[in-house]
């Protein structure tokens, strides 16, 4: 339909219906009206009251959110109560300001409410079909399949795209050919395997809960254990997007949606990369003249700074955006990110070193039991025998049939369990 980057990205933006309507009972008209401004259309239904607040200027398709929504119902309704009561106004900062303070108590709490209430893909474009039409053929007597398909397209170059974040309009895959698919990422990849192996299984089964995959909440735990979500990191909507993006496979997100909604070990590794690129730490050479000449320049520099000091703003205001020429190799920003990661961890898990948090990551990792190789000829075997033993052996001649013996049930259930037993 249109070239954008994933509609899972878009989505990342998008609470479901069923959340919106929470929010409308819950706030009020004053908060759908500025959502209708924005997007210039009205909701059936909710007639006009008093003056809209101010909406920012990415808010967007009328059911979404304020800008830039992080995944969670709660913040959503704080922000939006604090801007139809005139606390604060809706400016992309105050947002921005808003959401990274919501961050911690969003984790401490553990009620990252992600799932439930979010559109699937064919949702979310019927939602837009739905929105084109309202905007554009409300009031039009007759229209068909290709009015629509007009006012689709008009929604989305004239509404949509102007004021969609960069990475909505990303495409993954060009990136991925760019930047990440080169001997250098997948040597430095390689040299970190062991470390990254244990990490992953370490934090896909938490609780002791046995699973294959790692989960959206799983893999926020992680950022926020190895300090990534700092003023020098990035924020919980940064995460939430490396997570969409580093899906390799698209598969059937109804009959398989725990696979949809899971990463693989090969998926984490992409965001691992992601996140380097998005966070994109200053140069070790920068970090040694600022006075980080330590063994782990990185890593003492997110510490440091995580306990109060200020980061070298004045050379990375935009360098980790999608829409940037990039000057360094991936590699090398991959390298400093998991040296943070590392160091984090230990400091997390009240490990001494890099070295020792590993080994406690591989000895208290659920990993799952890996399924028995079947010996086909084997099986064959077994089977001969079991019927041998069950019908007797085929006789030569006529009335072979008639003079074979029934087996007695005893035997039958012992040639049964031998059977279950190989």
């Amino acid at each position: 339909m249109h070239e954008f980057g994933d509609c899972s990205v878009i989505m990342g933006y998008v609470d479901g219906l069923k959340a919106w309507k929470k929010a409308v009972a819950t706030l009020g008209p004053r908060f759908v009206m500025g959502m209708e401004e924005a997007v210039g259309v009205t909701m059936d239904g909710l007639g006009p009251t008093a003056t809209p607040f101010p909406a920012p200027p990415t808010a967007i398709f009328l059911v979404s959110i304020p800008y830039p929504y992080t995944g969670s119902l709660s913040s959503l309704r704080i922000q939006a109560e604090q801007w139809t009561n005139g606390e604060q106004r809706a400016t992309p900062q105050r947002a921005v300001a808003a959401e990274e303070a919501l961050d911690e108590a969003q984790l401490v709490t553990g009620t990252l409410e992600i799932e439930a209430a979010r559109h699937m893909r064919y949702e979310f474009l019927e939602v837009l079909i739905r929105l084109a039409i309202k905007k554009y053929l409300d009031g039009t007597p007759k229209w068909g399949g290709a009015e629509a398909k007009v006012a689709l397209e008009r929604l989305i170059n004239e509404s949509i795209k102007p004021n969609v974040a960069g990475e909505c309009m990303h495409h993954r895959d060009n990136w991925r050919r760019d930047r990440m698919y080169n001997r250098e990422v997948d040597n430095c990849l390689s040299s970190h395997k062991h470390a990254l192996e244990g990490i992953f299984h370490f934090y896909k089964s938490p609780g002791h809960k046995l699973q294959k995959r790692m989960s959206l909440e799983t893999f926020v735990k992680f950022a926020h254990d190895s300090r990534l979500l700092t003023k020098v990191g990035c924020s919980l909507h940064v995460v939430e997007i490396c997570f969409v993006m580093s899906k390799l496979l698209v598969i059937d997100e109804i009959k398989d949606n725990h696979r949809w909604i899971t990463l693989t070990f090969m998926d984490f590794l992409e965001s691992i990369c992601r996140l380097a690129e998005f966070i994109s730490p200053p140069e070790e050479q920068d970090l040694r003249r600022a006075g980080y000449d330590e063994a782990a320049p990185t890593y003492n520099y997110f510490k440091e700074t995580d306990a109060g000091m200020e980061p070298l703003i004045e050379r990375r205001l935009s360098s980790g955006a999608l829409d940037t020429p990039k000057s360094r190799p991936l590699d090398v920003k991959i390298n400093q990110i998991i040296e943070v990661i590392l160091h984090m961890l230990a400091k997390t898990h009240q490990q001494a070193t890099p070295a020792k948090v590993i080994a406690y990551f591989h000895k208290n990792a659920k990993k799952a039991p890996k399924k028995k190789a079947v010996n086909i000829m084997a099986a064959v075997v077994a089977t001969q025998k079991m019927k041998k033993s069950l019908f007797g052996a085929k006789d030569s001649g006529a009335g072979s049939s008639k003079n074979a013996t029934a087996p007695s049930k005893s035997k039958s259930k012992a040639a049964w369990s031998k059977l279950k037993e190989k």
